[in-house]
């Protein structure tokens, strides 16, 4: 058997001119656009559970004052969203901030 010769081994991928990546640069922008406005998903973009708790997680810290527990707070989501996640994954992934009440200095 004869080894491939020296230029096959080595095959270049073109490298686009300045001139064709001037042409193109509308619609690199257009499509990133797109990509942040959710109007098209990035390649690969995986879609985790964190990743659909993170898009409720906004609507859930506004709605704090309500003070639901866990439960609560997972059987909402599943009946009006149709996300079924457990009350430890949320726990996870969303701490409930609770306000901490000022200590009173005993001393005064």
């Amino acid at each position: 058997m004869s080894k491939p010769s020296k230029e096959t081994q080595k095959t270049k991928t073109a490298i686009p001119t300045n001139a064709e990546i001037y042409e193109k640069l509308s619609d690199l922008d257009a499509h990133f656009k797109a990509i942040f406005d959710g109007t098209i998903k990035a390649p690969n973009a995986r879609e985790t559970l964190e990743s659909k708790i993170e898009i409720i997680k906004e609507i859930l810290i506004k709605n704090e004052h309500l003070k639901l527990n866990y439960n609560q707070l997972i059987n909402i989501i599943e009946e009006k969203v149709g996300l079924k996640i457990s009350a430890t994954t949320l726990r996870k992934h969303y701490k409930i901030q609770k306000i901490s009440k000022p200590e009173i200095d005993k001393n005064n």
